[in-house]
C-alpha cells in the first residue's frame, strides 16, 4: 500500500531477475514507512506485489560471485555490507516474511544470518534458519555484540566495527547444527507466538523448559514464578502455552499438599500451580503448601509424613519443576527461590497468534521430541558444564537459580552468553526493587499500626497520611510522596480497602481497623504495645 500524502521518498531498493530485469522495487518513506511496487510496462508504477515473482535481494550479485552469503533483515543493512565488498542479500517486505521459494538461490551455498536485536529480528533469524538448514552448505547465525535494542548490522559498522572483523567473527561462529541452537531458538518463537513477552524474558524462559527434561542433573530448580496486577495479563495463556512444552506436565490450580508430595514422589513431573493466591492465605492448606514449596527446588528436599496403618514414618522427595502463577506478589520465600516473569495486559497495538490447543498441540509435541533427544544426548556434557559453572555476577540465591540455564546454554549456543548474562541481570534486579518495595509495604503496616489513633476503630487517610509523615527519619515525607491513593495501593496487595467511614461526626475516606488487624497479626506478630485496640 502506498504511504500518505504527506510522505516522501526517502530510498528506493530495487530486485532484479537473475537477468538484472527489474521485477519490483521496495520504497522507503519519510517518516519511516515502507511499500512495493512493480512495473506496470508503460512507464508508470502499480503498488503491491500481487502476482509478481519473489526473489531475494541484490540477486544477480550474488548469483554471479562465489563466497558467503550474508543475510540481513532489510536492504539498508545488505546495501552497507555490499559496499564493503561482501556478498548480502535480504528478503522482501522485512522480519517475518521469508517465503520458501527463496531457498532455491541458496542451495550449495555458504550462509550468514545476522539478527537485528530484537524479538522480531530473534524470529526471523529462526524462521530463515529453518528454511535454509536443509539446502545451505552451511549456515551460520553470527550475533553482533555491543548493539543496542533494536541494534542492527548498520549500527554496529557505524560503532567502528569493519568487514575484516565480521569475517573473523563468522569464522569463529561454529556452523549451526539441528538440535542445539536451532531447538533453543524455536522454543522461544514457540512461546512468543501466542503471548506478549518482554525480549529479557523469552531465553531464560525456553532454556527453563528444556532444563525440566534434565532438572535431576541439578543440585537446584528454580521456580518459575509469574505474576501480574490484575487479571487478563496472559498468565493462564502462559500456563498452557508451557504446559504444551515441559516435560511431563501437571497442571493443577487446588491441589492438596498430601497429594502434592505423593505425585511428585511418584511421577517426578513439571506441576504447573495455577491461580496461587491460596498460597498467601492463613489456613493450615496454605501454611503447609507453602513449607513444602520453601524447599522443594532443592535436589535433597523431602518432607516426612507417617503413612498406613502402622502411621510408620516415611520421606517423600518433593524435588520438580514448579511454575506458580498469581495475583499480585507471591510470599517472599517463594519469590526468592525463583526466576520472577512479571506480566502486564496486552496493548491493542499488540498482537499474538490465536492459541487453538489442537493446533498447537502437534507441533508442540514435535518440538518436545527434539528437546528430549537433544538432552539425552547430551546429558553428561550439560553435567560438566554446570559442575564448572561460577556466576560471580550475581548473588548466590540467585546464581543457584540461573546455574542450569547457563549450563544448557553452554552446550546449545554459547554465544548468546552475554544475552543471558542480561536477562540474569534484569530479571533479577526488577526482583530486587520488588522486595524493596515489598518491605517499604511491611515498614508502612508498622508504621500504620503505631500511629493508629488510640480508642478508635476507624480513621480517615489523611489523618493517617499526616502522622505517618510525623515520624521521625520515616520515610513518608520525603523519599515517598505518600497520598490517599498511594496509601490504598500500599495495602491492596494486604488485602485491606479504604472505604467511607465515619469518625465522631464527619464521613471521609479512611480504613477500619478491624480489616487491617489480620495484616498486623500475620506479617508483624503481636505486639500488644503498639496494637491498638477499639473502644
Amino acid at each position: 500500500m502506498k504511504a500518505s500524502a504527506s510522505s516522501s521518498i526517502a530510498a528506493r531498493y530495487p530486485y532484479p531477475d537473475e537477468r538484472g530485469e527489474l521485477l519490483f522495487e521496495v520504497v522507503r518513506f519519510e517518516p519511516k514507512s515502507f511499500a512495493q511496487r512493480r512495473p506496470d510496462g508503460r512507464g508508470g508504477w502499480v503498488w503491491g506485489l500481487d502476482g509478481v515473482r519473489r526473489v531475494p535481494y541484490r540477486l544477480p550479485e550474488f548469483l554471479n560471485n562465489e563466497g558467503a552469503v550474508y543475510i540481513t533483515e532489510g536492504e539498508k543493512d545488505a546495501d552497507r555490507l555490499a559496499d564493503l565488498g561482501l556478498i548480502a542479500t535480504c528478503n522482501p517486505c522485512g522480519a517475518g516474511n521469508w517465503r520458501p521459494e527463496l531457498n532455491q538461490y541458496f542451495s550449495g551455498r555458504d550462509v550468514v544470518i545476522l539478527p537485528d536485536n530484537d524479538g522480531a529480528g530473534l524470529d526471523h533469524a529462526a524462521q530463515v534458519e529453518r528454511a535454509l538448514c536443509s539446502v545451505a552448505k552451511s549456515l551460520r547465525v553470527v550475533w553482533l555484540s555491543g548493539l543496542s535494542p533494536k541494534g542492527d548490522v548498520s549500527d554496529w559498522l557505524e560503532g567502528g566495527h569493519t568487514a575484516s572483523e565480521l569475517e573473523e567473527l563468522t569464522a569463529q561462529t561454529p556452523p549451526s547444527e539441528v538440535g542445539r541452537g536451532q531447538i533453543l531458538r524455536d522454543v522461544e518463537s514457540f512461546s512468543a507466538r501466542f503471548v506478549i513477552l518482554p525480549p529479557h524474558v523469552r531465553l531464560p524462559l525456553a532454556l527453563w523448559v528444556i532444563a525440566t527434561y534434565c532438572f535431576e542433573a541439578f543440585d537446584a530448580m528454580a521456580y518459575l514464578c509469574v505474576t501480574s496486577p490484575a487479571p487478563r495479563c496472559g498468565k493462564t495463556r502462559l500456563l498452557e502455552v508451557l504446559s504444551l512444552l515441559v516435560c511431563k506436565p501437571l497442571r493443577t490450580a487446588n491441589i492438596s499438599e498430601a497429594a502434592l508430595f505423593r505425585i511428585i514422589e511418584a511421577e517426578r513431573p513439571a506441576i504447573l500451580l495455577d491461580e496461587a493466591e491460596t498460597l498467601k492465605g492463613k489456613g493450615e492448606r496454605a501454611e503447609y503448601l507453602r513449607g513444602l514449596l520453601n524447599a522443594g527446588n532443592r535436589c535433597d528436599a523431602t518432607v516426612t509424613r507417617c503413612v498406613g496403618p502402622n502411621h510408620a514414618p516415611q520421606s517423600f522427595s518433593v524435588y520438580c519443576p514448579k511454575i506458580i502463577t498469581g495475583i499480585g506478589s507471591m510470599p517472599h520465600t517463594i519469590r526468592d527461590r525463583s526466576i520472577l516473569i512479571e506480566m502486564q495486559r496486552r496493548k491493542n497495538s499488540e498482537r499474538v497468534e490465536r492459541f487453538l490447543f489442537r493446533k498447537a498441540k502437534p507441533e508442540a509435541e514435535h518440538l518436545r521430541e527434539r528437546i528430549s533427544a537433544f538432552v539425552t544426548e547430551n546429558r553428561g556434557a550439560i553435567e560438566a558444564a554446570y559442575k564448572g559453572l561460577e556466576l560471580e555476577f550475581i548473588e548466590d540465591r540467585d546464581a543457584e537459580a540461573w546455574e542450569s540455564l547457563f549450563a544448557i546454554l553452554a552446550h546449545m549456543e554459547g554465544p548468546r552468553y552475554e544475552e543471558l548474562k542480561n536477562c540474569a541481570l534484569t530479571l533479577t534486579g526488577q526482583k530486587a526493587e520488588g522486595d524493596a518495595e515489598e518491605s517499604l509495604s511491611l515498614r508502612l503496616l508498622a508504621d500504620l499500626r503505631e500511629v493508629w489513633p488510640e480508642n478508635e476503630g476507624t480513621a480517615f487517610s489523611a489523618h493517617l497520611i499526616e502522622s505517618l509523615r510525623g515520624i521521625e527519619d520515616s520515610p513518608w515525607a520525603s523519599e515517598v510522596e505518600l497520598n490517599p491513593r498511594k496509601l490504598a495501593r500500599f495495602m491492596r496487595p494486604f488485602g485491606i480497602q479504604s472505604q467511607q467511614v465515619r469518625v465522631g461526626s464527619k464521613t471521609a475516606k479512611g480504613y477500619h481497623l478491624s480489616e487491617l488487624e489480620p495484616a498486623f497479626a500475620r506479617y508483624l506478630g503481636p505486639d500488644g504495645k503498639h496494637a491498638k485496640q477499639p473502644a
